[in-house]
């Protein structure tokens, strides 16, 4: 929780978000201090999210290459492009969300998240309409890919939610 002259500031998730309006004294620069917060966070989110696809892609590189050769598909590229892209668009939904007032962080959330299945489940369709043949290989890479990007969404989340109590002058 962050005090500024005697009002409650309470931080929702990774994005330090203003519940409580009635702040006293100098609003111009605290709101500017909050959108800072919030953009660094986005940046950190952002830089982290490109990192674990970067290692994601050079160790399946690796595996592909050498020991699960029999079952490279070469639409797993384009997967994981998928998911990199789907979690940085909800991020900056979330993000501009919150930061424009449009929503509060629970509703942007909520919204991000059904981008990310409607994306998946596109993407899903199309692939399963245009392939000539389903294979396990597919299903077991996708599931894993969702579970690493969710698990890598959550984490990421609740460490940048850990923010110090301070006093802002």
């Amino acid at each position: 929780m962050v005090s500024y002259q005697g009002s409650n500031i309470y931080c929702s998730c990774y994005f330090t978000v203003c519940y409580d309006c009635n702040i006293y004294g100098n609003q111009g620069s605290f709101k500017k201090e909050l959108t800072n917060k919030m953009r660094n966070n986005l940046l950190t989110y952002l830089a982290r999210l490109c990192i674990l696809t970067i290692i994601l892609g050079i160790i399946c590189l690796i595996l592909f290459k050498t020991i699960l050769s029999a079952y490279y598909l070469p639409v797993f590229w384009l997967v994981i492009l998928l998911f990199l892209i789907t979690h940085a668009i909800s991020q900056l939904i979330i993000f501009t969300a919150v930061r424009k007032g449009r929503l509060k962080f629970e509703n942007a959330y909520l919204l991000a998240f059904l981008v990310k299945f409607v994306s998946y489940l596109i993407f899903l369709i199309i692939y399963l309409t245009i392939s000539d043949r389903i294979t396990i290989t597919f299903a077991v890479i996708f599931f894993l890919l969702y579970l690493i990007y969710t698990l890598f969404d959550v984490r990421t989340k609740i460490l940048l939610s850990k923010t110090k109590t301070e006093k802002i002058e």
